[in-house]
């Protein structure tokens, strides 16, 4: 009775062991373990950094103090006109920061990119640079080695050059055993019966061989091949008396040709890889180039944005100013006792409503010249503000809607890259058409042979196999031997399934292109309708605030001679000087906002590099591509030329378009789409606009902060002086090339350039200069607050 429950008790014990101990893994025991755990990772993710040796951008390490409402202080001011914004921003430009759209909302344009764009979109790869043509152009695509590094750009997983390599020569050397063994040895008994007159029971031989061949295909989709095929034996397979030479090579030379009579044949299939590469690369030039021109509207948006930031804060300086004058009059009678505290305290908050405009405009003066000092690729703060020094144009610029429609739907660089992509798809179907011919392949080859004891000698000998020191080139090159071959091959898959598949696939690609092409064109009309509706309107706008800034001005000055004879009360004046405010401030939007609204109409037709100044071409090669390319110049120059009588397809591009603006004549731009005039006629008087000699243009100049505490007196000229466009007589020179991707990017990069000379269509005579050839001028007039 006790050993049952012993064996319990036993149990019981080794499991209440079990639930205290618990179960652990252990680590073993190591004799030289001296405990330093200074390697050991416990963790395989963790946040680290890369060891890229790369020096910080000189403009963010040096990058002084922001300029704050605080800290207003600084050193210069730099006057800087557009076409040297233009300049600067062009030659600091590897990557095309403007890369987002300008965007039209509630009537006004605002800049597309701004700080944090690039950063932010910088995975998604939305911005631009000089490298994308030259990268597409050096795309190996997928080879024998694998496949490409990327996607390829615009669908394209090859470029030019690695689609132009299946044209090359092909050298291979090769050994002539099964694995590839250029020599191989057997010692094997033989399953006959001992002492057999005509077989040997142990065979023990050695063997070897290479193959070496050159071949090349032809555009026509032949296939020619030279190859020699040299082998060698050594042992006896038969019985002494029935082999006579121990050891024997053989060599032959070989020329052969093979040519597809259906599928593949023809230079239009067999260069089609080369061709839709190349128009990858133009695709992807097409699309640098919308970049380019999005980047230029940016920059002419960010640049009157500054302009009016800086008539913003002038306009809330003068409201402040004005303020503070009648905020002390009623002060006075407050204090003597003449006006209740009620009207004290209206003028103290009409005051300090002013104050804050002027504090607001000057942070927005701040925020607007760092935003252009981002896409001049300059630091955002070093001791000089930005101020414009060119004055927005007041003159009218009349576009032809028939002619500007037709030059926005051939020179948008969208519409442009969307009619290479169709080009592809044509391409394509093409290309699936002629799979579904059957293979059907001829050829024919010619083989010389020698055979002897050894494979060359130094001198000929006379002996032939099979005497012994004969040689296998001697026999050869003598010709006894000579052998020839006819090659066809036929190949069909039975219902051509997967071909016909291709066919319907290429051909509903080509149809889903033609149809966003159409779409595309209709946004395009679209969008130049609304530009040109906008460009009216604040064209409008200009005109009636102006007459507004007007009818208030004198509507202060008289509102404030009846307060101080006391025939009007206080609300009276600070209604108006509110109403002068707002008057002052709507005419200065809607000047810069025309001034925005000329270079969208630009941009949207296409011409705003022209507009600008700037010019898009090709970066430098490396001397030796120029080198190769005068050679086979003149190899083309010497040749003559053959007419095979047809071609197919007959036009593939229709060669470079035009990127300048044609010449003057006269004192009238022949621009296709536009027309400026040096004066345009005087319109004829409306309610809106009174005449000519009413019509206020207050002359302001930019002003920095608190330079001047005072409204100056409105200037009353003539229409024809206020509508009359600023501009230069002579025709801008031929671009100087500022290259912005580096010399050595394979096989080329892309660059612009900005004038030298003035633009006939901007009108001001600066020079184009880099930051550190632009001296700011001197500003004495006075500091900011």
């Amino acid at each position: 009775m006790s050993r049952p429950l012993t064996h319990i008790l036993r149990c019981f014990l080794v499991g209440l062991l079990i639930w205290a101990t618990g179960c652990h893994p252990t680590q073993p025991f190591y004799l030289h373990e001296d405990g330093d755990m200074s390697h050991f990772l416990d963790k395989a993710t963790q946040t680290e950094h890369p060891d890229v040796d790369q020096m910080p951008l000189a403009e963010v390490q040096h990058a002084e103090k922001p300029l704050t409402l605080s800290n207003p202080e600084f050193k210069e001011i730099w006057e800087l006109s557009l076409e040297e914004v233009v300049s600067i921003s062009l030659a600091n430009s590897k990557i095309i920061r403007g890369g987002t759209a300008v965007r039209l909302q509630s009537g006004q344009l605002v800049a597309g990119t701004g700080e944090g764009s690039l950063t932010l979109n910088s995975v998604s790869r939305a911005f631009a640079s000089t490298y994308d043509p030259a990268i597409t152009e050096s795309n190996p695509g997928n080879s024998a080695s694998g496949p490409s590094t990327d996607a390829g750009v615009a669908g394209v997983r090859q470029g030019v050059e690695a689609a132009l390599s299946e044209f090359d020569a092909q050298v291979s050397v090769v050994g002539n055993d099964g694995n590839g063994a250029i020599a191989s040895h057997s010692d094997r008994p033989q399953n006959i019966p001992p002492g057999q007159a005509f077989g040997l029971p142990q065979v023990e031989t050695t063997s070897g061989g290479l193959t070496s061949q050159v071949s090349k295909r032809t555009a026509e989709g032949t296939t020619f091949a030279f190859r020699n095929v040299t082998n060698y034996s050594r042992g006896f397979t038969r019985p002494l008396g029935f082999q006579p030479l121990e050891s024997t090579w053989t060599t032959a030379f070989e020329v052969e040709a093979r040519h597809p009579l259906l599928r593949g044949r023809g230079a239009l299939i067999n260069r089609m890889p080369v061709t839709i590469a190349r128009i990858g690369t133009d695709i992807e030039i097409r699309s640098l180039q919308a970049n380019l021109q999005d980047m230029l509207n940016n920059i002419e948006t960010r640049y009157w944005d500054l302009y009016l930031a800086y008539r913003n804060l002038e306009t809330a300086k003068v409201g402040r100013d004005s303020s503070l004058v009648t905020w002390r009059i009623i002060y006075d009678k407050w204090q003597a006792g003449t006006e209740p505290v009620q009207q004290e305290a209206q003028a103290r908050e009409q005051y300090f409503a002013f104050r804050a405009q002027v504090e607001a405009a000057l942070r927005e003066l701040y925020n607007n010249e760092n935003e252009l000092r981002l896409l001049m690729g300059l630091s955002a703060t070093d001791g000089r503000l930005i101020r414009p020094k060119d004055e927005p144009t007041l003159a009218q610029v009349n576009f032809d809607w028939n002619e500007i429609l037709v030059e926005s739907i051939a020179r948008r660089p969208e519409l442009i890259g969307k009619r290479w992509e169709i080009k592809q798809r044509e391409l394509e179907v093409i290309w699936a058409r002629n799979q579904l011919l059957p293979q059907l392949d001829v050829g024919a080859m010619y083989r010389w042979v020698g055979l002897g004891d050894d494979l060359i000698n130094a001198d000929r000998n006379g002996l032939n196999y099979p005497a012994v020191g004969s040689t296998a080139m001697d026999e050869l090159t003598e010709g006894n031997y000579q052998e020839w071959g006819l090659f066809f091959s036929y190949a069909m898959p039975v219902g051509f399934r997967r071909e016909l598949a291709g066919v319907r696939h290429a051909q509903l690609r080509l149809a889903r292109e033609q149809a966003l092409l159409e779409d595309m064109e209709l946004d395009v009309s679209h969008g130049l309708t609304r530009a040109i509706r906008n460009l009216d309107a604040n064209y409008q706008l200009a005109q009636t605030n102006a007459n507004r800034w007007a009818a208030s001005q004198k509507e202060v000055e008289s509102v404030e001679a009846l307060y101080r004879g006391g025939k009007a009360p206080l609300d009276l004046v600070l209604e108006a000087q509110r109403r002068r405010a707002q008057g002052q401030a709507a005419f200065w939007s809607a000047v810069c906002e025309y001034n925005k609204s000329i270079a969208d109409v630009h941009t949207r037709k296409g011409s705003i590099m022209d507009y600008n100044g700037v010019a898009f071409e090709e970066g430098p090669w490396p001397d030796k591509a120029y080198w190769d390319a005068t050679g086979r110049a003149r190899e083309r120059d010497a040749a003559l030329y053959m007419d095979y009588g047809w071609t197919r397809p007959s036009v593939i591009s229709r060669g470079p378009g035009e990127s300048m603006a044609p010449s003057i004549e006269g004192m009238q731009l022949q621009v296709p789409g536009e027309e400026y005039y040096e004066e345009l006629p005087t319109p004829e008087p409306t309610p809106a606009m009174p005449k000519s000699e009413e019509v206020p243009t207050p002359e302001v100049e930019p002003m920095m902060p608190e330079a001047r505490s005072t409204m100056p007196k409105a200037k009353v000229v003539s229409s024809e002086a206020v509508m009359a466009p600023r501009r230069e007589s002579q025709v801008a020179a031929r671009p100087t090339p500022i290259t912005t991707g580096p010399a050595t990017a394979a096989p080329r990069s892309s660059s612009v350039a900005s004038s030298n000379t003035s633009n006939p269509l901007r009108g001001n005579s600066t020079s184009s200069r880099r930051d550190s050839q632009v001296r700011p001028a001197s500003y004495d007039e006075g500091t900011s607050e």
